[in-house]
């Protein structure tokens, strides 16, 4: 690949990135539910050029969490830790490696 072709890669990637971002308006935050936390946590990374700001596990609902601040929205990522929980149930009936569980608009 030549530095040009590069170049302009790389300003699409950046493009791409800004309006992804900029999509993201009135919506407090998006769940979703992924078979792989960390590669999950890889690709949103990659996406909108941030790193997540939080980790944490909730025993009560079977769940690791983690989550992205894009303008005023959240991205939750969420990932199964029991193979009987309601995420890992969702996600095995969807057959996705990710899918939306839910959104939450401001009003």
């Amino acid at each position: 690949m030549t530095r040009s072709e590069r170049q302009s890669r790389a300003e699409r990637h950046t493009h791409q990135t800004k309006t992804a971002k900029s999509m993201l308006t009135n919506v407090e935050h998006i769940g979703i539910a992924v078979k792989d936390l960390n590669s999950a946590e890889e690709l949103y990374s990659k996406l909108f050029n941030i790193l997540p700001y939080k980790r944490e596990t909730i025993h009560s609902e079977s769940v690791n969490t983690s989550f992205f601040k894009i303008n005023q929205t959240k991205i939750e990522l969420l990932e199964a830790t029991d193979p009987n929980s309601v995420i890992a149930k969702f996600i095995e009936k969807k057959e996705k490696a990710s899918t939306i569980w839910h959104l939450k608009s401001m009003i």
